[in-house]
C-alpha cells in the first residue's frame, strides 16, 4: 500500500465518516465498527507524529508526539497480548511483519530522546515515511 493511500484511508476524516454513517445514518454494516474507528484514529495520530516537514513541527523534549508514539506502542503490545491469551482471534491481529514494523516507534522514541537529552539537539526531525510495513 502506498503511503499516500494509507494516509487518506487511515485519516481523521475516515474515522469521522465511520462515526457519522454508523451513529447518525444508522448504516447496519457499521454497527460493530468501533474497533475499526479506533484503529483509524490511532494510526492517524501515529502518522502525524512520525511525519514532520518543518522545523516548527519537530519533536522536542516533552513533545506530545512522544505520548502518541508511546500510546501506539502500548496499544500494539496489548493487542498482541490479547491474541496470545486467546481473547481475540489471530486473524484479527496484524501480520507479524507489520507489527514488528510498527514497533519502530520504540526506536524512534529512544533515538529522539538520546539526541535531545544527551547530544543537546534542539529539535529531532522525523522524515516523511516512504513505505508501509
Amino acid at each position: 500500500m502506498s503511503v499516500r493511500l494509507a494516509t487518506q484511508v487511515l485519516s481523521d476524516s475516515m474515522a469521522k465518516g465511520i462515526i457519522f454513517y454508523r451513529d447518525h445514518e444508522g448504516i447496519e454494516s457499521l454497527k460493530d465498527s468501533h474497533e475499526t474507528q479506533q484503529f483509524v484514529e490511532i494510526f492517524n495520530k501515529t502518522f502525524d507524529a512520525l511525519n514532520r516537514k518543518y522545523p516548527a513541527e519537530g519533536i522536542r523534549i516533552n513533545s506530545h508526539d512522544f505520548d502518541v508514539l508511546n500510546e501506539t506502542y502500548t496499544w500494539i503490545n496489548l493487542w498482541e497480548s490479547n491474541v496470545k491469551h486467546k481473547l481475540i482471534p489471530e486473524e484479527e491481529y496484524l501480520t507479524k511483519n507489520t507489527a514488528e514494523g510498527l514497533r519502530v516507534n520504540r526506536s524512534t522514541i529512544e533515538l529522539s530522546t538520546y539526541l535531545l537529552k544527551e547530544c543537546g539537539f534542539k529539535i529531532r526531525f522525523i522524515l516523511k515515511n516512504d513505505q508501509i510495513a
